[in-house]
């Protein structure tokens, strides 16, 4: 996938790029601006994986000559080379994460001050699912740039703070947590009754609450 930036100003935001193998503008590439003449250019919020199957890169930056291409809370995962920047372009890096690449800049590209080197622990990188887990090294680690909502349309931020990439890794209550497993306990055939904690004849969050303060 390339874009073709030639104006500006312009904003590439929530998107999920991977496994693209085209060569056609040499390695295979996530994201291309290239020629633009005018304006700011905003890559926020996208997730890039696995494009080239490890041979190419990620964002390639050539001849641009915006006012700057301002690059924040990408994620970045599985490229011969992640960021890859001409010597006539300006660009702002800060709270990308970077992940199994090669690579993180080209020769000269300094990391952004709040980057993030770590596992985004990706649902199903191969089946190209990138929704972000619990454990994430994405969660609450991105800058809040006025975003309200990830690739699917969900709010951010969930919890404390913006998480990195096109998908926000939706809050979980307790009370979703404990009617998930009661109910795996159902399907094994486990007999609920014996966790009635407080003897109201209904298996609850308030039993689960109950035995958990008790130590059990």
């Amino acid at each position: 996938m390339g874009a073709l930036i030639d104006g500006g100003p312009a904003v590439v935001v929530n998107n999920c790029v991977w496994d693209n193998p085209s060569p056609a503008m040499g390695d295979a590439l996530g994201l291309t601006l290239y020629f633009g003449t005018r304006g700011e250019v905003q890559v926020w919020h996208n997730t890039l994986v696995d494009n080239g199957g490890g041979t190419g890169e990620a964002i390639q930056i050539s001849d641009l000559t915006a006012e700057i291409a301002d690059v924040r809370n990408n994620l970045i995962v599985g490229h011969a080379t992640a960021i890859v920047v001409t010597a006539e372009s300006a660009i702002t890096l800060d709270h990308n994460l970077f992940w199994e690449n090669t690579a993180d800049f080209s020769a000269g590209v300094m990391p952004g001050p709040n980057d993030v080197h770590g596992d985004p622990r990706l649902f199903d990188r191969a089946g190209g699912d990138f929704h972000i887990l619990p454990g994430s090294a994405a969660l609450d680690a991105g800058e809040n740039l006025g975003v309200a909502v990830d690739f699917e349309g969900q709010a951010r931020p969930q919890r404390g703070g913006v998480d990195i990439g096109a998908d926000e890794c939706r809050a979980i209550s307790h009370t979703e947590v404990v009617d998930h497993l009661l109910g795996v306990l159902e399907v094994t055939g486990f007999d609920l009754e014996l966790i009635d904690d407080n003897a109201d004849d209904t298996v609850d969050t308030a039993d689960v609450v109950n035995l958990v303060n008790q130590g059990l």
